[in-house]
Formats: C-alpha cells, structure tokens, sequence
C-alpha cells in the first residue's frame, strides 16, 4: 500500500528543513520532510535511517510518503512537496536532551551513536554546555532514546577533531579510550548495516535520483564512503 498523507496537522518550529507532523491512510502519524531537505537530503535521510536501524540505533522507523495534489490548496500554504517526500513513524511525547542529562544514558548507546555519525560523516549532532544541535531526544514516558535527523550527513567537510571535541557522544568515547578491540566490536556491525545499503536503495523514488547530476556518482560517493571502514586509515580516526 502507497503511504498517502490525507491530514497536514501542523509544521514543527525545530528544524530549517520544515518538517510536517501528517496523519497518513494506514492510519498512523509521521514526520514528513520534503524538498526543504533537498533530494540529496531525502535520499541521505532514507539512507542513513535504514542502515542505522539495522547498526541498532534507536531511529524512527523510515518511510516513503506521498503527499496529493490536493495539498497545493492547502490553506496556509505549507512548503511540504507535493509528491514522494520521507517520512519517520512520529513518537510523541518527546523533549530534546540537555547536556545535563548526558550522564543518565546509556552508554553503549553513546558509543554507537558516536561510531555511527564518523562512518556517515555526520556533523549535525552536537551538543556542550553551551548549547548546539543534538537531534537526539528522549521519550518522556519510556526514557527511551530517539535519533533523527541525517540530511546532512555525508559531509565532504566532516572534521574528525570537531567529531572528536563537539559530538554529543564525545565524553562518552574519550572517557572509554584508549580502547584495544573497536575494530573488532563495530566492523561487524558495519559489515550487518551495510548489508541493508543495496536493498534500500531500490526503493528510491526516481524524481529523487532523477534530479541528481550524475545519479549514479552521488550514490556511488554514498557508497565509498560506507565502504571506507575496510581500510586501515579509517580505524586510526577513532583512536
């Protein structure tokens, strides 16, 4: 069944890429982003949610959302794309994290989190005393983690030292070094994550890749750099 949005219900103050809380014919809400993210956006977050589901972060579940012509009419004229845009299952009932509860999570948690955004070269996830860009929150009812947010990952212009001192995981990673064996603990979970890298890929809607120059350079570089944990160079980064 092709996920519709038939209800645009309000568009969330966090976030420049105006994401859309949208009820949807299967009866469920997402958080619907459209061409605000740009294509190589969409295509970044479908990405990075899938393979960071299966790496075994706490991510919302992903998926492809059409939104009808019928929206164009929308009265207060809402920037979602009319057409496929992504979406993520919404969960309610969410407070961003404050870099005072860093020290009630779990840390193995952070310590994925922290490997995860080096492999993706994802700098959009920070967070110090005095303040930054976390896209990490908590589940008030649970305490569960929550992860969003990839659309600017894959960056050309990633910094390891910056991952090194601003991530929102870094305390957690610096206390825990020097560490012998993480090579051996997380290049099998990205051999397992990128198992999922092919098969999600097959479901990108073509205007997406369509507006793409090359299509196949821009996944291709997708791949190269998920790819890049076989060579040695990247493991000496995360020392």
């Amino acid at each position: 069944m092709t996920i519709e949005v038939t209800e645009i219900i309000r568009r969330f103050e966090q976030g420049y890429t105006s994401p859309y809380l949208c009820n949807c014919n299967d009866g469920k809400q997402y958080v619907v982003k459209g061409l605000d993210a740009t294509y190589e956006g969409l295509i970044k977050e479908w990405v990075c949610a899938n393979i960071g589901i299966q790496f075994g972060l706490p991510i919302p579940k992903p998926v492809i959302i059409h939104v009808p012509s019928i929206f164009s009419q929308f009265g207060e004229n809402p920037s979602l794309t009319i057409g496929d845009c992504f979406g993520s299952t919404y969960v309610s009932g969410l407070s961003e994290i404050l870099y005072s509860q860093l020290d009630k999570l779990d840390t193995q948690t952070m310590l994925d989190l922290y490997a995860f955004d080096y492999w993706i070269k994802n700098a959009d996830r920070s967070l110090s005393p005095l303040g930054g860009n976390p896209n990490f929150f908590i589940d008030m009812q649970t305490k569960a983690a929550v992860v969003v947010d990839h659309n600017l990952a894959f960056d050309t212009s990633f910094s390891i030292n910056n991952h090194k001192q601003l991530h929102i995981a870094s305390r957690f990673w610096n206390i825990e070094q020097p560490r012998m064996f993480d090579r051996s603990i997380y290049e099998p979970k990205f051999d397992d994550a990128l198992k999922g890298f092919d098969e999600c890929i097959k479901y990108i809607p073509d205007v997406w890749l369509d507006n793409l120059v090359p299509e196949d350079g821009f996944l291709n570089q997708l791949r190269l750099t998920l790819t890049a944990y076989t060579q040695a160079e990247f493991w000496e980064g995360l020392k």
